[in-house]
Formats: C-alpha cells, sequence, structure tokens
C-alpha cells in the first residue's frame, strides 16, 4: 500500500511539473504521444472524481457553454486576450467590455459557441422529453424531432436557420473551420491518380455538394493548384448568394452554382461528387435519395466521396459519440458504422469502392462510392 501511494504521489508531482508549464504540452511532435494523454487525462480525472464531482459535472455541463457564450457576445474573452500580459480587476475588465464594442469576437469558434448555445442548446435538452414521447424506440426519421420540441416550431432545422440570418451568420462560419487544423480525406486518397488523369480545362473535376462557402473547394484549388479542371460549389440560392457577396478568401477560379442535392444532379460527368457532413443531418430515406440523385449524373469515370464518421462497432471515440448525439437532437438522424453506410449506398443502386480512415479522435472517413 506504501509502494503504492509513494507512485501516485510521484505521478502527481510528476503532472504538477508538466502543469507549471503546460505550454511546453502543446509542442509535443508525436500525435499518438499527444493523444494518449490527453485521452489518459480525462479518463484518469473522471476514474478520481467522487459521486458528488461527477453529479456535479453532469448536471452543471450546460453552464459551460451558455456561460462561454456569455463571455463572447459580452466581450469578455476578447478583452482578456487584448493584453495577455495583463491582469484585469472586475472593474477594469467591466469598463473595457463595456465602452469598447470592437471587443465582440468574430472568429468561427466564438461562432460555433454561440450556434451551439442558440441553436443546438435547446434541441439536446429537449431529448429527454422527445425519446420518452417516442417510447424510447429508434427515433431516425421521427418527427417533431426534439429540435422541434426544444424550439416549439414545425420548420425543418435548416429552414429556421435560413429563416434567422442572425443563426445563419453563425452557422456558415462554423461550417467553415469546423474541421481546422484536422487531416483531411486528401491524405488518405490520390486526387491526381484517381481523379485527374486525362482531365483538361473544361472537366468538372471536383463539386462540393451541399458545401456551404466553398471552404473544401479552396483548399481543393490550394491543394492542387495545377491540376486542369472546373471546381464547383453546390448549395442552394440563399447560400450562394452569400458567397458571391462576401466570398472567403482564396475563392478564386471556383464557380458558385445553386443546386437542390434531392433534384437529378445538374453537372453531368464529373470526375468527383463530394459530400462533406451532409448526410449525417439526413435519415436513411433521405441519404438514398441524396446519393439516387446524384447518380444521375455520373458516368463510368465518376466517384462520390463521402466524408463521414465511420462509427466503430464497439468503443467509438467519446467525440464522434457526441456528434452523433447532436445528430439525433436536431435532425432525428445519426452517424453510422460503415455497414450502415454501405447498405444506403446498396440501395441507391451504387458500390462501395473502400472506405479509408483518415483520424482515430473523430473517425473521420472517406467512402468511395462508384457505379455498379
Amino acid at each position: 500500500m506504501a509502494s503504492t501511494t509513494s507512485r501516485y504521489e510521484a505521478l502527481a508531482e510528476q503532472i504538477e511539473s508538466i502543469l507549471q508549464h503546460p505550454e511546453a504540452a502543446t509542442q509535443i511532435e508525436d500525435e499518438q504521444i499527444r493523444r494518449r494523454l490527453a485521452e489518459g487525462g480525462r479518463k484518469l480525472n473522471i476514474a478520481l472524481e467522487d459521486s458528488g464531482a461527477t453529479l456535479r459535472r453532469i448536471s452543471y455541463v450546460h453552464f459551460q457553454i451558455a456561460l462561454a457564450c456569455v463571455g463572447i457576445e459580452a466581450g469578455v474573452f476578447a478583452a482578456l486576450t487584448s493584453d495577455p500580459q495583463k491582469t484585469f480587476t472586475n472593474g477594469e475588465l467591466a469598463e473595457k467590455t463595456a465602452v469598447d464594442p470592437k471587443l465582440l469576437t468574430t472568429d468561427g469558434y466564438s461562432h460555433a459557441v454561440q450556434f451551439f448555445t442558440r441553436v443546438t442548446g435547446p434541441a439536446v435538452l429537449a431529448l429527454p422529453d422527445f425519446l420518452q414521447k417516442n417510447r424510447y424506440k429508434d427515433p431516425t426519421g421521427v418527427t417533431p424531432r426534439a429540435f422541434n420540441m426544444g424550439h416549439r416550431t414545425d420548420a425543418h432545422p435548416f429552414a429556421w436557420v435560413q429563416d434567422r440570418p442572425e443563426m445563419m451568420g453563425l452557422f456558415l462560419p462554423w461550417m467553415n473551420i469546423q474541421r481546422e487544423g484536422r487531416p483531411a480525406f486528401f491524405d488518405v486518397f490520390d486526387v491526381r491518380k484517381e481523379l485527374a488523369q486525362g482531365a483538361t480545362s473544361s472537366t468538372p473535376l471536383f463539386v462540393d455538394v451541399g458545401g456551404a462557402m466553398g471552404s473544401q473547394c479552396i483548399v481543393f484549388r490550394q491543394r492542387y493548384p495545377d491540376l486542369p479542371g472546373r471546381v464547383i460549389l453546390q448549395d442552394l440560392q440563399h447560400v450562394v448568394d452569400m458567397v458571391k457577396a462576401n466570398p472567403l478568401p482564396g475563392f478564386d477560379n471556383i464557380e458558385a452554382e445553386a443546386h437542390d442535392m434531392f433534384k437529378p444532379e445538374s453537372v453531368k460527368g464529373a470526375r468527383a461528387y463530394y459530400l462533406r457532413n451532409v448526410l449525417h443531418d439526413w435519415p436513411d430515406a433521405e441519404v438514398v435519395k441524396i446519393l439516387s440523385s446524384i447518380k444521375t449524373g455520373m458516368t463510368e469515370e465518376s466517384v462520390i466521396l463521402i466524408d463521414e464518421a465511420v462509427l466503430s462497432e464497439r468503443g467509438a471515440p467519446w467525440r464522434a459519440v457526441q456528434q452523433d448525439m447532436e445528430m439525433l437532437a436536431c435532425f432525428s438522424a445519426m452517424e453510422r458504422t460503415e455497414g450502415e453506410w454501405r447498405k444506403l449506398i446498396d440501395e441507391a443502386g451504387l458500390t462501395t469502392r473502400r472506405v479509408r480512415r483518415y483520424t482515430e479522435e473523430y473517425e473521420d472517413t472517406v467512402i468511395v462510392v462508384a457505379l455498379k
């Protein structure tokens, strides 16, 4: 017992030593070691909780996002970071945030916190009532959704956001940066070999279906600046209007086209039709409809690239499971396993050519789909 206590004491001292200079931990170059430390620390923290601490962590979790939103909208965080070396008194901070409206932050992460608070938050908090009303049966495709109950609306979540410009102004910036700093499907998919062989300037090379402000089109152009062919962003008219009025930096040599993905594909014979975090918003029947609509534009040279989480049958990482719960609350939809994806692809009259995972923490995966 004494030796065990000594080991834990030594471990505590080592952790405390690291925490004296926590910025050094951000410089760890080995991603696997960084991930092991982060996940081990998280699990150890939970394991060391007593029952009271566990109750408080779970019961008060919604306070974190609510107060984070307040901090963003009141300019508190911007004030604190305006002079990282300074320690503010409460009086100084109150004066600074009250006087200077420019302290309101506008980056994508701040928009994300506000979006989660204003949009997904009420849907998640309505989940208990939603599931109870549905008698805890499979809720996929069920309406009204938890979102409808939380927001007291009959509208589809996308229609609800579209009708509220302030919410759309939070949603699109979050979509632009949601995978920032993470690997991309390009890391496991050879674009030059798979898509660009024999392409000319008139070849539809990359069509981003439901691509919001076109962040992935920009990444594609920047990563392969020498490739000939057209890069095309497709989304609904109101999104395309926003893209044209206020394009993101780097939105060059990219076309923006208004298109409803439930209707026959308007771009014929593209080398790749790309869907990133689109299909997880929809129940199975709608996913089959979307894939079938894209199929109408495909040729033998075409593929659909489905860039989504593919959940493990067991032991799925918590980040991916969180996203699964978000899809349930907002859309009565879900993240899917490989078997579930293959089934839907087959129902659409298509075939799964291969499946390649490129992150472990989120289980981000690219599924390459072709004509049968």
